[in-house]
């Protein structure tokens, strides 16, 4: 996991997740394997079964390319991307596979600002002024969407799209990401991505071992 450089955030202390995501659209991309897998082991295996799920023709030309997509996405998010988990969004096996990050932030400042400043709300960079709207699930509470355009270094355009809600009792920040230079990609992952909001649940750490 990585702390988000520049916005002074840390691991939450005292808050985690809890996502009772859909597995036939998700993919777990989590920091440790399975015992008994790598990295290529686990890609592998859930390219297999992510193929023959859904019951397309396929190869075993056409696995191999995913589980390299797949790997190769991992060894690019921890350590490099600000998050603690991330799950790849992939209802088709024939798609490009779209990541959504995952941070767990500890509290800081005041909640709106901050909020504002995790999805980056008022980037000065953004082609044209970030849309910025109340998102709210009954699980989190009140939260905010943002959803932005910048370019690359290339001049490539591509869109963040961006998450998050404060526990005032768990003094958790928690901010879900995603970005893509497919436009229409992104666009039509957004109700799956906000079921996943949905889904999702701010608990104490301590359930985690309990």
């Amino acid at each position: 996991m990585s702390d988000q450089p520049g916005l002074g955030s840390l691991t939450s202390k005292k808050g985690w997740v809890s996502i009772s995501y859909d597995r036939t659209l998700w993919i777990p991309c989590l920091p440790a394997f399975p015992q008994g897998y790598d990295r290529e082991s686990f890609f592998a295996e859930v390219a297999q079964l992510w193929w023959e799920a859904s019951e397309l023709p396929h190869t075993q030309v056409d696995v191999a390319r995913l589980s390299a997509m797949l790997s190769e996405l991992h060894q690019g998010i921890y350590g490099k991307i600000p998050c603690h988990l991330a799950f790849i969004h992939l209802p088709d096996p024939r798609l490009i596979p779209l990541v959504l990050y995952v941070g767990i932030w500890e509290s800081t400042g005041e909640r709106d600002e901050h909020l504002r400043l995790l999805c980056h709300a008022d980037d000065a960079e953004a082609v044209e002024r970030p849309v910025a709207d109340e998102f709210a699930t009954e699980k989190l509470g009140r939260g905010l969407r943002v959803i932005r355009y910048r370019h690359l270094p290339d001049g490539a355009l591509y869109a963040g799209l961006g998450y998050a809600w404060r526990s005032d009792e768990y003094e958790t920040d928690l901010l879900l990401s995603a970005s893509s230079e497919d436009l229409a990609r992104l666009q039509r992952a957004i109700p799956d991505i906000e079921a996943f909001a949905r889904a999702t649940s701010i608990i104490p750490q301590s359930e985690l071992h309990g």
